[in-house]
């Protein structure tokens, strides 16, 4: 019965946010006909794209689980909308609304025998960024290594269920703001085939681990170390890493920095695939820290996808 009201509730939500949406857009394009002038229509295209935008942004960060992580679909995908519009959708990236450091702290005791304060040396309350499935703490270990602890929220399990079970709203709310031509059935089935996985960070501290040793030596990518005496189902924790955020990164950066750090996510994504069979699924400028000169460490492997022998052949034309 519960599980059957969170999808009811979540599904609710979707649907206002649609609808909503679906009735500004009618009353934009009734304001549209009656505007005479170009640059009129223009203002009027941009104001739609940014309240539409910054809507899905406030609802689907606050819901958390998968409708979050499809709108950090949408904030990468969408680049035709203007300039505002995509600040506002990338606030999915990495700046979704935190829990209480309370649920944060029980949920560190349940998986690690201990609350987070004797675990480690030290550990920040504040979380240093917040996604769809758990949020970031910087903390120091024992030993004194500075380490990144990703905490998973509390229900976020039965969130997800309940979201991957209402393809129907997946379906909608994907169509409702993606491109046209975009196969958004295909794409919300692939997603609701890996996103489970996502749920026990052990997979995904395997994941990491395993593109570790694949990228092992390589001069400008870099895979963060798994802690593993610190990490469990809900609690991954890794070694902490300095860089800045995408959007720092492309305002300050040199040329150069920028071409190096091009060709550095270029042969991430073309190594994983085509020498090691494997794709990082959750590629969105948040999962990615940068070093001045370009360098990128790649973060967020809980979404990973693998082809079986013979399966990416039958992708080539």
């Amino acid at each position: 019965m519960n599980r059957r009201f969170v999808r009811l509730t979540r599904t609710a939500r979707v649907w206002r946010l649609t609808a909503r949406n679906g009735v500004r857009y009618v009353w934009h394009r009734a304001r549209r006909l009656a505007t005479r002038g170009h640059e009129r229509k223009a203002e009027l295209d941009q104001s739609f794209a940014l309240r539409t935008s910054e809507d899905v942004a406030r609802e689907l960060g606050n819901m958390k689980g998968a409708l979050m992580k499809f709108g950090q679909l949408l904030s990468f995908i969408m680049e035709a909308l203007p300039d505002d519009a995509q600040r506002a959708l990338s606030a999915l990236q990495a700046d979704a609304p935190p829990m209480a450091p309370e649920a944060a702290e029980a949920v560190v005791r349940q998986e690690l025998g201990a609350p987070p304060e004797k675990v480690f040396l030290d550990w920040e309350r504040t979380p240093v960024a917040a996604a769809s499935v758990g949020q970031v703490h910087r903390a120091v270990t024992r030993d004194g290594r500075r380490v990144a602890v990703k905490v998973q929220y509390p229900g976020v399990g039965d969130a997800i269920e309940a979201d991957l079970a209402n393809a129907e709203g997946l379906y909608r709310l994907v169509g409702a703001f993606a491109l046209k031509g975009l196969d958004t059935k295909a794409l919300v089935d692939e997603l609701r085939a890996r996103m489970g996985d996502e749920l026990d960070y052990r997979l995904e501290a395997a994941n990491l681990r395993e593109f570790a040793t694949a990228f092992a030596g390589h001069p400008f990518v870099h895979i963060p170390v798994v802690d593993t005496a610190h990490s469990a189902h809900r609690v991954l924790t890794t070694e902490w890493v300095e860089g800045i955020g995408f959007a720092e990164f492309q305002a300050a950066a040199t040329p150069a920095a920028k071409r190096r750090a091009g060709e550095s996510i270029w042969r991430f994504a073309q190594h994983a695939v085509h020498l090691h069979g494997a794709f990082n699924g959750d590629p969105h400028p948040g999962n990615y820290r940068f070093t001045a000169d370009g360098e990128v460490t790649f973060l967020d492997f809980g979404l990973v996808k693998r082809w079986s022998a013979g399966e990416w052949q039958e992708l080539l034309p």
